[in-house]
């Protein structure tokens, strides 16, 4: 028997796990582990978001494995700005290959209430 050793494959499905998770500076996401683990145990995932002004995927956060259902929260985000996360998986050799990406917006911050007048 021949064990080869690799790099995990991008995980799949990536989206917000719920209409009621959005908070103002993260989101709750859940996805897919990848079919190809590379060969080995899934060690934990990393999220990135895109940053525009330098055309590259940057840190946020980083996931460690709990139980079999792959859920998380990309946090250090902006309130009311579009975001383009993606997910890439970990295993014994590194980070494999990520995601496809998706675009969310953290919940906004209500604006400040009117004049109040009282009668």
């Amino acid at each position: 028997m021949i064990d080869t050793l690799d790099f995990p494959m991008g995980a799949t499905d990536l989206a917000q796990d719920g209409p009621s998770t959005y908070a103002h500076y993260s989101l709750s996401l859940t996805w897919k582990a990848p079919a190809d683990t590379g060969c080995q145990a899934l060690t934990g995932y990393k999220f990135q978001i895109f940053d525009a002004p330098t055309s590259s995927w940057i840190d946020v956060a980083t996931q460690t494995m709990y139980g079999t259902t792959p859920k998380g929260t990309a946090g250090g985000l902006t309130s009311g700005i579009l975001t383009k996360l993606r997910i890439v998986a970990r295993n014994a050799q590194g980070y494999g290959v990520p995601s496809a990406p998706i675009t969310l917006t953290p919940a906004s911050r209500p604006g400040s209430p009117g004049a109040v007048i009282v009668t």
